[in-house]
């Protein structure tokens, strides 16, 4: 391997995903950028130069917009006034296939050497030039990184989860235990849905005054859910908390509280059990707003390096509401990290349907659609009970692709 590459000139195709030609840039070190696109993608181009000249000050900027990123004149008049080859390089990640076609191919009427061209085999984390070789991807990203580019913001910070904040991922643990160890993935979700819900209705949650007058009633009914021989001490210590914020009127405590039993539970453990493994940062229960003004949330994230892996949690057991969470994860993965991104479902999925095991079924159903080597990974309630019994290995397993 020749030593570290760098381009004094590099030009950059800005299509919908700018972050390929952001890591690019931070490789190559240019002294210049030259940044081709579109009326479509002059956004992409504005949070790419903001970041970079965040990052990487001293960087000197050039933009050249294009009418047609389809049409091979408007693309080869982009590079009439670019220095000569032997000092530009052409990194073609970035833009449409029809759009880097026609750009490597003006680069190379101007006498562009190999050497001097590259592009991003995001699946194999590497960066390939044009004469063979190839660079590990050595940078590393942030979250916070990711959302710039794609003109996200932050609703909230990251649930920190630790022991001074209720609920915490001790909490989680209990929960999860005693999930496992009654091996009831289906009952013990719906119970605590349904009772701390109100008349039933799904969406409508315990009001904070009616859970206040029934305060005894409620922790006995969510111990009798819970409770096991072995978590019976650190359930009681938990509902004591949650009995605490309703005696002490904190009514954005109990909010907080009513979603962990209905369900976050789950987030709070898998975001317990990849720090446990110390593999990247970890980011929980995220609300995004987007430029357009609408909101997402990420129920676990995590960046190692510069790969984003985003998780859906559902305590769901049926077949049609995973496969959904499913789609959408996946989806909103590739929306922010491409091919650099993974993503995966943690369900509680269990039990066969039609005599075929229901994650075998949804496993198949998520790959012949998403035939590729990151193929979205599914997580039954056979995985957490491994994990819960201390056996990570699958979770390493993902992380490590």
């Amino acid at each position: 391997m020749s030593p570290k590459r760098s381009a004094h000139h590099l030009i950059l195709l800005v299509g919908s995903n700018p972050l390929p030609n952001y890591i690019a840039a931070l490789m190559l070190t240019p002294k210049t950028v030259n940044l081709i696109y579109t009326e479509e993608t002059e956004e992409n181009k504005e949070r790419l130069e903001g970041l970079l000249k965040k990052k990487v000050p001293g960087i000197e900027f050039h933009e050249t917009k294009i009418r047609d990123a389809t049409n091979p004149t408007d693309v080869r008049d982009a590079f009439e006034n670019f220095p000569s080859s032997e000092e530009i390089h052409l990194h073609y990640s970035g833009g449409t296939k029809v759009m880097a076609a026609h750009a490597h191919t003006a680069f190379k009427s101007k006498g562009g050497i190999d050497e001097n061209a590259s592009y991003l085999a995001e699946r194999r984390g590497v960066l390939v030039f044009d004469d063979g070789d190839e660079r590990p991807i050595a940078d590393e990203l942030t979250l916070d990184d990711i959302f710039t580019l794609h003109g996200i913001t932050r609703k909230n910070k990251s649930n920190s989860g630790d022991g001074g904040s209720p609920p915490n991922y001790e909490d989680a643990q209990a929960i999860s235990e005693s999930v496992v160890i009654k091996k009831c993935p289906k009952s013990i979700p719906k119970q605590l849905y349904q009772m701390l819900g109100k008349n039933d209705q799904p969406s409508s949650e315990l009001p904070f005054e009616e859970a206040k007058s029934s305060a005894d009633q409620l922790k006995e009914q969510l111990s009798q859910i819970l409770s096991t021989d072995e978590t019976a001490q650190a359930i009681e210590k938990m509902l004591d908390r949650f009995m605490a914020c309703l005696a002490k009127n904190y009514q954005q405590t109990y909010e907080r509280w009513v979603k962990f039993f209905r369900g976050v539970w789950l987030e709070y453990y898998l975001a317990k059990a990849i720090r446990g493994l110390n593999v990247g940062t970890v980011d929980q229960g995220i609300t995004c707003r987007r430029v357009n003004g609408r909101e997402f949330e990420i129920d676990v994230a995590v960046v190692r390096q510069y790969r984003l892996y985003v998780v859906s949690c559902t305590t769901a057991s049926d077949l049609p509401t995973c496969k959904q969470k499913l789609f959408e994860v996946t989806i909103r993965a590739r929306q922010l990290g491409g091919d650099l991104a993974r993503s995966a479902l943690v369900c509680l999925l269990d039990g066969a349907a039609n005599g075929q095991a229901k994650v075998d079924c949804l496993r198949r159903d998520i790959k012949d659609i998403w035939n590729s080597p990151n193929t979205p990974r599914v997580f039954a309630f056979d995985d957490i009970i491994s994990w819960v019994k201390g056996s990570t290995e699958s979770l390493k397993e993902w992380l490590d692709s």
